[in-house]
């Protein structure tokens, strides 16, 4: 079944937007909110962490009907993502955490395609480096210094294709435009207290229910190299000769 779906504008803490609007041709109502997503299909609601809006991010078909009513036990989240500034630094659990600690059946574990329209010097963070503990990120936080020097940076392109398990603690910079595909759900974790444009993030949001000591066992302490992070997680667009190339560019 081929269905038209409305358009699903979410709100978040990071500023962007503009390109979902000329992709899609639908700008979202000036009320000051920030949105920078569109849930195109999602069965799941948005969680902000300080003002919800009942039943926002659940996607509707152009006649009005809820998508989870139509797919049923097929639960979907694919998005539309645009960012004009780096988003703060998050990890998501896997299904058995969630399971565990956070009342839910499924993680968040996600998937990006990078899209026409990504800046030249987009770019992402993603897993720890090696040498990366518990105690030092924890420490990071409390002082809120060196986060993001304890990520790889990982320039993207059109094209590329980034997976994140669940545990792993990434950000996606600015400049970039993709189509993100992930369990459905909003679970996280943020290490990261204001927006790199200054906008605090509610303390629910970084905690994500857990506390702030729950919170540290949603990452996964493993410390790789770059070469190791990218050929695990990495593909990038083919080459003008059709081989793909995997590792940082």
């Amino acid at each position: 079944m081929i269905a038209a779906l409305q358009p699903n504008r979410v709100r978040r803490t990071y500023l962007g937007g503009g390109r979902i609007d000329c992709f899609t041709g639908y700008r979202p109502p000036e009320d000051g909110a920030l949105r920078p997503e569109d849930w195109m299909a999602s069965t799941v609601t948005a969680f902000n962490g300080k003002v919800e809006i009942e039943g926002e991010g659940l996607g509707r078909l152009a006649d009005g009907r809820l998508v989870k009513d139509v797919v049923g036990s097929l639960p979907v989240l694919v998005k539309l993502l645009d960012s004009d500034e780096r988003l703060v630094i998050q990890a998501h659990p896997t299904v058995p955490f969630a399971k565990a600690r956070m009342n839910s059946p499924v993680g968040k574990t996600e998937c990006w395609y990078f899209l026409p329209g990504t800046a030249p010097d987009a770019c992402v963070y993603l897993g720890f480096k090696p040498g990366i503990t518990r105690e030092k990120w924890v420490k990071a936080f409390e002082e809120q210094k060196g986060l993001l020097e304890c990520l790889h940076r990982i320039p993207v392109q059109a094209g590329d294709f980034v997976f994140v398990d669940g545990g792993v603690p990434h950000a996606i910079g600015g400049g970039c435009f993709m189509i993100e595909l992930q369990e459905p759900s909003d679970l996280m974790v943020v290490a990261e207290r204001f927006t790199p444009s200054g906008r605090e993030i509610p303390e629910k949001k970084l905690h994500g229910g857990l506390g702030f000591e729950g919170m540290f066992d949603v990452y996964a302490y493993e410390g790789l190299t770059l070469d190791e992070i990218c050929a695990r997680y990495v593909r990038r667009a083919a080459s003008p000769r059709g081989a793909a190339e995997t590792g940082p560019t």
